[in-house]
């Protein structure tokens, strides 16, 4: 390959897998949220009023941005 070095590909490589891991749905990656099932991540809550001063870990089911679009 030519035009790119090795190091310079395998990073933008690397980045590109991480943000379709990461990202919502809604942009076409992270398939069923389970890139954030596995960081425990809750995505796109509406609010977080009811549990924000809870003082244990509160796990939450992710919600894509696509499920505040009527």
């Amino acid at each position: 390959m030519t035009g790119v070095a090795s190091d310079a590909f395998f990073t933008m490589l690397r980045q590109a897998t991480l943000e379709g891991v990461y990202s919502d749905p809604v942009y076409g990656g992270n398939l069923n949220m389970d890139g954030w099932r596995i960081k425990k991540y809750p995505g796109g809550q509406m609010a977080f009023f009811d549990v924000i001063e809870a003082d244990e870990f509160i796990e939450m089911e992710p919600v894509s941005l696509h499920a505040h679009h009527t």
